[in-house]
């Protein structure tokens, strides 16, 4: 069970019961507080800066410290859940985050969605299935939550829309131009499997 500093900003419990399952060996998982935000800051920013691979050729990286920042001074007045992955020689290395959803037209919370808004693993750990275990965990957490439909956002012409098709969620119809990134964003959602499924 995460400590209670670990969730001191996250409303939604954080319960991780066998924290090296799907993970390579030398990795576990843990939950984050704002005291991790400097290393968020560092595990974005790395990520941001492979997309100059493929994003038009006039866009630069928006800057992991800004985007961190302002996750955890959301976070004070929304329910969030987080965990991140952590290796022994390196120390945290990805993140993944869960948002309740809120109506299009009221704005009130969603009691059936969950919505991931952050998915990052640092470069220098790709290919070795931590972002497969940390949507895999966002998933579980949903689903004992109650949620029925997970949803996301990643930029078009992203390597990540592949993955994410990989892991069985699909392209849902919806897209928005992202004003942070300067860059449009594709929407992928996945029905959530209930736990006693």
């Amino acid at each position: 069970m995460a400590s209670s500093a670990a969730r001191c900003l996250i409303d939604w419990q954080l319960s991780v019961t066998d924290s090296t399952s799907g993970l390579p060996d030398g990795f576990s998982a843990r939950g984050l507080s704002e005291a991790d935000a400097p290393m968020l800051g560092a595990i974005v920013d790395a990520c941001d800066h492979t997309y100059m691979e493929w994003a038009p050729p006039d866009w630069t990286p928006l800057g992991g410290e800004t985007e961190a920042r302002d996750l955890f001074k959301s976070m004070k007045s929304s329910k969030h859940w987080m965990l991140g992955a952590s290796s022994d020689a390196e120390g945290l290395i990805g993140f993944v985050v869960v948002r309740p959803m809120r109506h299009d037209d009221s704005g009130e919370l969603r009691d059936d969605v969950g919505w991931i808004s952050d998915l990052f693993v640092h470069p220098r750990a790709w290919r070795r299935g931590i972002a497969a275990f940390l949507l895999s965990s966002a998933e579980r957490q949903m689903a004992d939550d109650g949620r029925t439909t997970g949803r996301l956002l990643t930029p078009v012409g992203a390597p990540a829309q592949a993955f994410y098709m990989a892991q069985g969620w699909a392209p849902d119809g919806t897209g928005t131009f992202l004003e942070m990134y300067h860059m449009p964003a594709i929407g992928f959602s996945k029905q959530i499997a209930s736990p006693d499924a």
